[in-house]
């Protein structure tokens, strides 16, 4: 099993699915890798080398095979053939059995372009396509699949621990990932998706 995940930036991937990556790699022997759209020059101050360094960091406990830095400018991204045609290339080199991504419900416009661009690319693979929920709590959730993460919620904190730049944000903050992260039964962690392809087996 191959899974594909791609990110507008540095650290969207681990927020979101790090802890179902770990579970899916563990469980299922799958092979991840990783695209990140934009450069992080507007990540907090930190530089394009410190946000490379970071992302290489959680890489390497996140166990990603490939990752590829695509290099566009933060706030930048269309849902165009520039930002289309190399996440295209991509994917038919690795073929996918998975593709995790942003979900058009968002408000944020990077976000909203490379989930339009996950949709384009695959429509030659019809992979199991899988969407971020927005990490701004004013948009209405719309997630539809909650994903057992609870054996791998501790490496997934320990993971967003390299991003070390970013570490002043509300989103980072340990209490604040529990809370987010909490299931309905007490004591279990869960990740939330959109599958508005094919649903979770």
């Amino acid at each position: 099993m191959k899974i594909l995940s791609i990110g507008a930036h540095f650290d969207d991937i681990e927020l979101h699915a790090s802890a179902t990556l770990l579970k899916l790699q563990a469980e299922k022997g799958a092979e991840l890798y990783s695209i990140v759209c934009t450069n992080g020059l507007l990540g907090g101050g930190a530089g394009v080398e410190n946000r490379r360094n970071e992302q290489n960091a959680a890489n390497e406990l996140l166990g990603i095979k490939e990752s590829f830095y695509l290099n566009f400018a933060d706030v930048t991204l269309l849902h165009t053939y520039s930002l289309v045609n190399p996440i295209d290339e991509i994917l038919m080199k690795i073929k996918p059995d998975m593709i995790f991504s942003h979900s058009e419900n968002d408000i944020n416009n990077d976000h909203i372009a490379v989930a339009k661009a996950a949709k384009s690319v695959n429509r030659r693979f019809m992979s199991h396509l899988y969407g971020f929920p927005a990490s701004d709590p004013k948009v209405k959730d719309s997630m539809n699949l909650y994903v057992d993460v609870t054996k791998y919620f501790k490496k997934k904190l320990e993971i967003l621990k390299c991003f070390t730049s970013q570490q002043y944000r509300d989103i980072f903050d340990t209490d604040f990932l529990e809370v987010q992260h909490s299931s309905f039964i007490k004591g279990r962690y869960v990740e939330r998706f959109n599958a508005d392809f094919m649903y979770w087996k």
